[in-house]
């Protein structure tokens, strides 16, 4: 939304080898208080494809600056096990 991508790519680049998934701008699925109280189903719908792309690059640690997203793609990762 604010246009703020590379910086922060670039700051993790100097200690971290970065992989890229395929979609990373995709939205998480998280949707706010109301997408995960009331409609929970949206959320994971949106959530699961998230995980499986960051699955598919096989990276070890995944950052997100939002608190928000990480619970979110937490939940998504390990929805299956």
């Amino acid at each position: 939304m604010q246009g703020i991508y590379k910086e922060p790519r670039e700051l993790l680049a100097q200690n971290y080898e970065i992989k890229e998934m395929s979609d990373s701008n995709r939205c998480c699925g998280f949707g706010g208080v109301t997408m995960q109280s009331e409609r929970y189903h949206l959320a994971k719908a949106a959530g699961m494809p998230k995980a499986a792309m960051i699955k598919q690059s096989k990276a070890d640690i995944v950052s997100a600056e939002c608190s928000a997203c990480r619970m979110q793609i937490t939940n998504s990762l390990f929805q299956d096990m």
